[in-house]
């Protein structure tokens, strides 16, 4: 009988950059192989609300992959500086969406792939047509569950 088990992408927190958007909002680019994966998983029982406008994604519990990368992404952003540009407001909410990746509460920024990211224009190089590199929604946790789930 063939192993059909799927090798995942592995994620350190040296692969992950965290870059501002021309909104001056933290944007977090992984490699193209996870953004994918994470997409994947993200919209593989994803229930829309369509009354809402809004959707989630089904809890991603301790010791699966999905659980393991929203830790590491929470951490690392957690433990990356705010950029100096930002001022006021955009500092403070900076400072405080990094408090909420540290104590594991919500990660705010949006997740994309490095190789979809337009360093120039500060935003998306080709949204509708790499949309498996833009991860939907924002992951949270999930309470009482040891779980985070995504919403958007």
């Amino acid at each position: 009988m063939p192993d059909t088990m799927q090798v995942l992408p592995y994620l350190t927190a040296d692969q992950i950059r965290i870059v501002l958007d021309w909104a001056y909002r933290d944007v977090i680019l992984v490699p193209d192989e996870v953004a994918r994966e994470i997409n994947r998983q993200v919209n593989d029982g994803w229930r829309e609300y369509v009354s809402d406008a809004w959707g989630e994604s089904r809890p991603f519990r301790v010791g699966t992959w999905m659980f393991q990368v929203v830790h590491t992404l929470m951490a690392a952003f957690a433990a990356s500086d705010v950029h100096d540009s930002l001022t006021g407001k955009d500092r403070t909410r900076a400072v405080g969406e990094r408090l909420a990746a540290a104590e594991r509460w919500h990660l705010w920024p949006r997740i994309v792939s490095v190789s979809d990211w337009g360093h120039e224009a500060r935003t998306w190089r080709d949204r509708s047509a790499s949309h498996d590199l833009h991860v939907r929604g924002t992951p949270s946790a999930c309470v009482n569950d040891n779980a985070f789930q995504f919403a958007g």
